[in-house]
């Protein structure tokens, strides 16, 4: 296995600057992935490629528009990959006998901006995804989904569905879908139900809320559309977004003939039956103020959906919840699946590091999946590439086992968050 490195460049403000040691984080269930950098400041200055000398209290400002890149040897014979787009969120100046100065800066996508609250009291119904989005954001779409204009200047470049195209720039390949596929993978046929903005409530915990209610995924792709999706399944899923394994990853004892082929470092399979339950039920009210019944019924408005799986445990478990969401029986019914479908997800996981940043030529990217071939454990088969984080950092003295380019994967169970 090869492990040459990877170097890491970030383009702030306009200037470009290579990374001495860098991080990257991107996992499907958190709507902002980040990145962290460091950069040589010897003598104070803040040096780029191209010759720019910046002091280093100047330099790179919280705030300031980021790209992060990784340019790997192995995938597209090392020409930069775009990763992310988004803010400066922190930076620190640094200085030891050691490594000298440096400045040190960690950066979010665009998803960063959604942390923040929406005015009070807006009141929006009967909107398509894509509507309900650019309201609440203050964005004017075109009918492709493209921002037209942005009141927030937060740079967002668009509001669709679908995660292929965000796949495809992280593998570091073209995009193969023209804005007129993407823009027909959206499903606008979804309304969304009547809601009203309240005090405390982030645009993120709306927007996750919303999606969720008609089981998809938000994040914000890496050339600044915010997207909802579905996860990746295999080919020939009833999934609306099928891939097949780009990964292969072994695990075996040392005496087995196959532990050649171990490229698994530390993995750990945990699990916990917390969330586990046979049925799960999902409880609404729907103010109707024609129904006079109401007047005496005290549940009248009330809807209620379930889901079951008696193979779930060897024993019966009940898991029961309201949702303040007014729905009728078909999506209550969905809630309740996919909240079952959600604590199975929860409650396996698999984790582990690789040497490098990338397999077989492609990168290591969050919404794929790959084979798992672990002996020791008992695992074998497909699963569900949940998060990567990437890391290169240089040896510190004395025995430094982080050091090296290397990414921790966390794999889920494939085939589970599926409507």
């Amino acid at each position: 296995m090869t492990t040459q490195d990877t170097i890491a460049t970030v383009l702030i403000d306009g200037v470009e600057y290579q990374a001495r040691e860098h991080g990257y984080n991107a996992a499907v269930m958190q709507l902002s992935d980040d990145f962290k950098v460091t950069l040589p400041a010897p003598g104070g200055k803040v040096r780029g490629p191209d010759g720019t000398q910046i002091a280093v209290a100047d330099a790179c400002p919280v705030g300031a528009p980021a790209q992060f890149y990784l340019s790997d040897p192995n995938v597209q014979g090392g020409a930069k990959v775009l990763k992310l787009r988004g803010r400066i969120t922190g930076r620190a100046i640094e200085s030891d006998p050691a490594s000298g100065t440096v400045l040190c800066l960690a950066g979010k996508d665009l998803g960063w901006h959604l942390s923040g609250c929406p005015k009070v009291h807006v009141n929006i119904r009967g909107l398509t995804w894509r509507q309900f989005a650019g309201k609440l954001l203050g964005m004017t779409l075109d009918p492709t989904g493209k921002v037209t204009d942005d009141a927030f200047g937060w740079g967002f470049k668009g509001v669709g569905t679908g995660n292929v195209n965000n796949r495809t720039i992280k593998l570091g390949r073209q995009t193969v879908e023209s804005d007129f596929q993407r823009a027909s993978q959206e499903q606008n046929s979804i309304k969304l139900p009547r809601f009203q903005t309240e005090p405390g409530q982030t645009f993120d915990s709306i927007l996750c809320q919303y999606a969720r209610i008609n089981h998809y995924l938000v994040n914000v792709s890496t050339d600044g559309w915010l997207q909802i999706f579905k996860p990746a399944q295999r080919t020939g899923s009833s999934a609306p977004y099928t891939d097949e394994p780009r990964y292969v990853f072994h695990h075996h004892a040392a005496e087995d003939s196959r532990s050649r082929l171990n490229n698994v470092m530390r993995p750990r399979m945990e699990e916990s039956g917390d969330g586990y339950f046979t049925r799960v039920e999902c409880w609404s009210s729907v103010i109707d103020t024609i129904n006079s019944a109401q007047s005496t019924d005290y549940n009248a408005g009330t809807y209620h959906g379930s889901f079951a799986n008696i193979g779930t445990l060897p024993f019966d478990r009940l898991y029961t919840f309201a949702d303040g969401e007014q729905m009728g029986t078909a999506a209550v019914n969905a809630r309740a699946k996919w909240q079952w479908q959600r604590f199975l997800w929860d409650g396996w996981t698999y984790t582990f590091e690789t040497l490098g940043h990338s397999q077989g030529g492609f990168p290591f990217v969050d919404d794929t999946l790959c084979e798992l071939h672990d002996s020791v454990y008992g695992l074998d088969g497909v699963y569900y590439v949940a998060g990567i984080e990437c890391s290169r950092k240089l040896a510190r003295p004395g025995f430094d086992r982080s050091a090296g380019t290397r990414t921790r994967i966390t794999l889920k169970k494939s085939g589970l968050l599926v409507a």
